[in-house]
């Protein structure tokens, strides 16, 4: 009797021990799905892990066209901690804006939630042939079709307001 009773106890636990890893593994890939959702990014951007900073625009040098346009609904922000978060000069990919306009006196970094980290854009009727990157997010509520454009001040944002415009992506 005593030889079942230790086999039982044995497979027993192997199955909670088997039962307690699954379960693990799919809290796992919950946590790293919803990562992804609310950050935006895609599988590989996650797995590539922090995506490196790109330079600013001044060496960016595209001659292929854009891959497509896009109408988008585009504001303005500013680094100010009532508008982004406590560290309002670093943007989600760790590129600090402020420091980068004080070089280049051109703040070349938009916010968007429907595009990758790192995708290049052009805005020609704002910035002329002047290149944009993908360095920030939006409140996750802004899905498709909305930008952010970063400006270096608060009323220069304000001034900019809301607008429909269009714009140029380089993939």
């Amino acid at each position: 009797m005593k030889v079942k009773n230790k086999r039982y106890l044995f497979w027993n636990k192997l199955a909670i021990t088997i039962g307690l890893m699954f379960f693990t593994l799919l809290l796992l890939f919950n946590i790293v799905a919803i990562f992804i959702t609310l950050n935006r990014m895609s599988f590989s951007e996650f797995i590539k892990g922090a995506e490196a900073v790109v330079a600013p625009s001044s060496t960016i040098d595209y001659v292929a066209k854009p891959t497509k346009t896009v109408s988008v609904l585009a504001s303005s922000y500013s680094s100010t901690i009532d508008q982004t978060d406590s560290t309002p000069c670093i943007t989600a990919n760790g590129y600090n804006v402020c420091s980068y306009y004080e070089v280049d006196g051109f703040g070349e970094t938009i916010a968007a939630n429907f595009l990758p980290m790192g995708t290049v854009v052009k805005i020609p009727e704002l910035y002329g042939d002047k290149f944009l990157v993908v360095r920030d997010r939006m409140n996750p509520r802004y899905g498709y079709g909305r930008i952010d454009i970063w400006m270096p001040t608060r009323s220069e944002a304000l001034i900019f307001g809301k607008r429909w415009i269009d714009v140029e992506i380089f993939e």
